[in-house]
């Protein structure tokens, strides 16, 4: 029963680390509903989280022009550097004792605590690990180069990758065999007994698919997905089964993307939590620079457009995450703009203290074209969800200049401390924070513009009558504060139609159960 579902079902998520570097304690940080994450925050740095990657109990971050080691707790322990910057994702991998990485056509090796910068007698675009030895892509050619330790490298260690013409674009290592992705077709390789030519193409492993952009790539429930093309089209996304690539895609979903005025600087990353294994796939150039995101749930073979709601533009936005990876027993996300690490799980109910808004619709309704008099809509859901410690927003009602002129006031005044004009300050500037316990009481947040967020939960409901061309204006019911268990959300006089498609929204940071919707309506003989 859903359209746009930003975030669903695991959005958003306690803000694990700043990766500047900042050390404050984090009870109880954003991320969905009413939940907390914990662990250490601080404010927004500089820099693209572009690659992460999770070794021998410590998370490695690529950052910026930084690579970074953090520990289960979220402090940073070591900060390594400089690492070439083009803004663009990082492929990496590892052997036991090192870490290899190629960032902006440059490889890097992390060994003994030392980042080194091998020398290569080619321009590497990728790198992977099979069985212990390193492999690594040419960039804008046909070859690959191996090494048994990522840091000594021969112009005599090349082979080629034959099918075809076909450059190569990205690479993955996934049972044991590496998938060689070309601009038209992918190519299958295992390893074999030569030495020098230690990888043997596998002869039924030549597939006519071949990759759209270099990062829409990824290894998940067992297989690989990919965003596609050959010689005969473009747009359709991938699974591999065997070596023969299954559609998974619909004509919706491969529409969508025909429209977008870039495709190939997609990228994909992977997460599984509550036995979903999802992937996502984002288009940053989408929607006028805003972006897109959508999600495929292998588990319930399903997509669904999974979008960051930005409440000062009021608009959609592609989803925050850049790359994901699991460490310390969470689900970690990199941002792609401010540098944050957040922890995403179904615990959470909003997003670094912001909403996560949320859009059901249903399919068209129609009764062979026969009007249909709805005289009541009820939607089965959790009611009493309501917070009993409400987070507050503002509602910027109010200049910068004259909000910071009464919060310095309510300061000199002794109702505000210089620590609750400071998170107060980060709320109204619509940046991450760590909730305030206590808060300033109520009638002072009131003063100053805020509003409690959470404490009475609303759900909106509207409808249209032609296919959701245009929706009428919503209509609002609560979900009830916390303990009101005997609330019934419904809606009378619903008018009537010929094409109904009913939408229920919300952006409340509580709880979202829905069970059922169900309507009572008449069949009229026009």
């Amino acid at each position: 029963m859903s359209s746009i579902d930003p975030g669903a079902p695991f959005a958003g998520g306690g803000v694990i680390v700043d990766t500047g570097g900042a050390s404050d304690a984090a009870a109880g940080m954003a991320g969905d509903p009413g939940g907390g994450g914990s662990g250490v925050s601080g404010g927004p740095g500089s820099g693209v989280v572009r690659g992460m990657l999770e070794l021998n109990d410590v998370l490695f971050v690529v950052r910026g022009n930084k690579l970074q080691q953090i520990d289960s707790t979220g402090a940073v322990i070591a900060s390594l550097g400089p690492v070439d910057d083009d803004g663009l994702l990082v492929t990496m991998s590892a052997k036991p004792d090192r870490l290899i990485f190629v960032a902006a056509n440059k490889l890097y090796v992390v060994f003994e605590g030392a980042l080194l910068t091998p020398a290569t007698p080619f321009t590497p675009a990728s790198v992977g690990v099979i069985d212990g030895l390193v492999v690594a892509l040419a960039a804008n050619a046909r070859e690959f180069y191996f090494s048994p330790n990522g840091i000594d490298w021969s112009a005599l260690d090349v082979q080629t990758a034959e099918a075809a013409t076909n450059n190569l674009m990205n690479m993955i290592v996934d049972h044991e065999e590496v998938w060689f992705f070309g601009n038209r077709i992918t190519q299958v390789f295992s390893l074999g007994p030569d030495p020098d030519a230690p990888l043997e193409k596998i002869r039924s492993g030549v597939i006519t698919q071949g990759l759209a952009a270099k990062f829409a790539l990824c290894a998940l429930d067992n297989s690989l997905y990919w965003l596609g093309r050959n010689k005969d089209g473009d747009w359709i996304v991938w699974r591999a089964n065997g070596y023969t690539p299954t559609r998974i895609s619909t004509h919706a979903i491969e529409n969508e993307i025909r429209k977008y005025p870039r495709k190939d600087d997609a990228i994909m990353w992977t997460y599984q939590l509550n036995g979903h294994s999802c992937f996502r796939l984002t288009f940053p150039s989408a929607n006028d620079g805003f972006g897109a995101t959508w999600e495929y749930d292998v588990t319930t073979n399903t997509w669904t457009a999974t979008e960051f709601w930005n409440l000062q533009t009021g608009r959609y936005e592609r989803h925050r995450g850049n790359v994901a990876t699991a460490a310390f027993g969470k689900v970690l996300v990199g941002d792609y703009a401010n540098g944050l690490i957040y922890e995403m799980s179904p615990d959470f109910f909003h997003d670094f203290g912001y909403p996560i808004r949320w859009e059901r619709r249903t399919p068209h309704l129609t009764a062979e074209r026969k009007r249909v008099k709805y005289q009541r809509f009820h939607l089965f859901t959790e009611v009493g969800v309501g917070l009993t410690t409400p987070l507050w927003l503002h509602h910027h009602n109010i200049s910068t200049a004259d909000f910071i002129e009464a919060l310095d006031a309510a300061v000199l005044a002794g109702t505000v401390t210089e620590e609750q004009s400071t998170i107060l300050q980060k709320i109204f500037q619509y940046q991450p924070y760590v909730p305030l316990d206590p808060y300033p009481a109520r009638d002072v947040m009131e003063a100053l513009g805020f509003f409690a967020w959470g404490e009475d939960p609303v759900l909106q409901m509207r409808y249209s009558n032609n296919g959701a061309q245009n929706f009428n204006s919503y209509s609002v019911r609560r979900m009830g504060r916390a303990g009101d268990y005997d609330r019934r959300i419904f809606w009378n006089g619903c008018g009537s139609g010929y094409d109904r498609v009913w939408e229920v929204s919300g952006s409340d940071p509580v709880r979202l159960a829905i069970v059922q919707a169900t309507f009572d309506g008449e069949v009229c003989l026009n």
